[in-house]
């Protein structure tokens, strides 16, 4: 079998070099990790992170996971909050 030669110029490799890192952004994104729904568990304003955030407890997905709130927002049990769990905070 003889080798074949695959020649392009640079607008056809730029097209192909774009379309490739447009489908490297979709794989990741869809790859990450969802925002999810949960539900509060404990909420204790005596729980704060190291930047002023409240610490909570939720449930997910039959799991108790504590995960970090931003500084100034507050929770009381029975909240459902969007949570990011790459990250694990709470999200507005």
């Amino acid at each position: 079998m003889t080798a074949k030669s695959i020649t392009m110029n640079r607008a056809e490799f730029e097209e192909i070099k774009a379309r490739l890192i447009q489908l490297d952004a979709e794989l990741k994104r869809l790859l990450a990790q969802p925002l999810v729904y949960a539900t509060v568990v404990k909420a204790d304003t005596k729980l704060l992170g190291e930047d002023g955030g409240e610490n909570v407890v939720i449930t997910f997905d039959g799991k108790l996971l504590e995960v970090h709130g931003s500084p100034g927002m507050t929770f009381k049990p029975s909240d459902n909050v969007k949570v990011d769990l790459e990250t694990m905070r709470i999200l507005a």
